[in-house]
């Protein structure tokens, strides 16, 4: 009888443990799907980076982010229906994307304000966008194709009336995306380029010129969640981070402006 009791009591245990196992092994599997797949602009790298860590630690949800030009990443979404949320360099895009029933919910995350990038102790003595037209100025700016800053970039020379034959005279490199444009000028490559202010910070070998706010065109960040994202309310979890106390802190602490840190519009100033 003891014999009998002992292998019914091992069989038990089995089963249980075989459950327990299952259990786990499906729970793994299932945390292991919940990942975003967050299309962002090459110019927010380090703050997104952070507030995607941040967002993880908090939620335990994952965030894989897809840093490239912001309109390579809209033809993915045009095109592959790829992702849960887009944050391109400029609203412009979110727009597109939007008049295609992509965009499910829109909200602006932060502001890019652009600036002239020249090197250290900015040799050609470049002070204003009318300076960017002289001879022999070595001019880059990111291709208006792909990057958000080159269009934005383009708009703000055709608003001070900066002569468009003289701007195509002096350029001589056009980038897909703006870290890279920054990068040629800290090497010296360019002599100078229209950069955005965060990213203009990360490199050392540089100067920055200031536009007046009069002269510029600051740019809307929008963070959107698409309308084809089957983890919609992961992904309006993250994007309420990206907006909370905590997520807009970590923009500022890269350079980038804030809409409630603003008194003015960013519409007003186009």
């Amino acid at each position: 009888m003891r014999g009998i009791m002992n292998k019914r009591f091992g069989f038990l245990v089995l089963v249980v443990a075989l459950v327990a196992a299952s259990f786990f092994a499906w729970w793994r599997w299932d945390s292991s799907e919940e990942e975003l797949l967050l299309l962002c602009g090459a110019g927010l790298r380090p703050a997104v980076h952070e507030i995607a860590e941040q967002f993880t630690a908090r939620t335990g949800v994952k965030v894989r982010v897809d840093y490239n030009a912001s309109n390579l990443l809209l033809g993915r979404i045009q095109v592959g229906r790829e992702g849960d949320l887009f944050l391109p360099g400029e609203e412009h895009y979110v727009q597109l994307a939007a008049r295609d029933g992509l965009i499910h919910e829109s909200h602006p995350a932060a502001v890019f304000v652009p600036v002239i990038l020249v090197g250290r102790g900015n040799p050609k003595r470049i002070r204003a966008l009318s300076d960017l037209a002289r001879d022999n100025i070595r001019l880059g700016l990111a291709d208006a194709r792909t990057a958000a800053v080159g269009r934005v970039a383009r708009q703000i020379l055709e608003k001070n009336a900066v002569s468009p034959d003289a701007i195509r005279k002096n350029l001589i490199y056009e980038s897909v995306t703006v870290p890279e444009l920054a990068a040629s000028v800290d090497l010296g490559h360019i002599d100078a380029a229209i950069v955005w202010a965060p990213v203009a910070m990360r490199f050392s070998n540089t100067e920055i010129v200031a536009i007046p706010p009069e002269q510029n065109i600051l740019a809307t960040v929008p963070i959107s969640v698409l309308s084809f994202s089957k983890q919609k309310a992961s992904a309006r979890a993250l994007v309420e981070y990206v907006l909370s106390d905590a997520g807009q802190a970590v923009f500022r602490k890269y350079g980038f402006d804030t809409p409630g840190n603003r008194k003015d519009s960013v519409d007003e100033e186009r």
